[in-house]
């Protein structure tokens, strides 16, 4: 007998992240290479962004800069860095989620072009998917270049 047993734990999670990893091993080997940069003023964070490389994708989890500092390009510096370090592990894509109200004048700026909108049933929170296609020529990624 089977039971549904309702289960918000952390370590579900963890337990199932665990089994999908292994099962996708068994089909391609493509490593999760953690990337991460951040700007501080003393110790202060100011701005940080993370995410990772999965096979020829960066996906990035998070962007942040303190609001004091917004308007400065501390995002876009972390963005170009975080795309040239994820082009020498292999990324020739980029993806992001955001929500509507957060930095959706930013990515459109950034040549990060929308891919995907949809609207959550409950908040009625506009969700919005990025990509970001690199553009590869002799010099690197053609949106480095000056």
């Amino acid at each position: 007998m089977y039971t549904l047993v309702k289960d918000d734990s952390i370590e579900l999670s963890a337990q199932l992240r665990s089994e999908i990893v292994a099962f996708n091993s068994t089909h391609f080997n493509a490593e999760r290479i953690p990337l991460g940069f951040k700007i501080i003023e003393k110790t202060d964070l100011v701005a940080g962004i993370s995410g990772h490389v999965f096979g020829n994708w960066l996906l990035i989890s998070w962007l942040w800069c303190d609001e004091r500092f917004r308007g400065c390009g501390f995002a876009k510096q972390l963005l170009n860095e975080m795309e040239l370090a994820a082009v020498e592990h292999g990324a020739i894509v980029a993806q992001l989620d955001t929500l509507d109200f957060q930095a959706k004048p930013f990515y459109e700026k950034t040549a990060i072009v929308l891919n995907t909108k949809w609207m959550t049933t409950h908040s009625m929170v506009l969700v919005t998917l990025w990509r970001k296609y690199f553009n590869f020529c002799s010099q690197g990624p053609a949106f480095h270049q000056k």
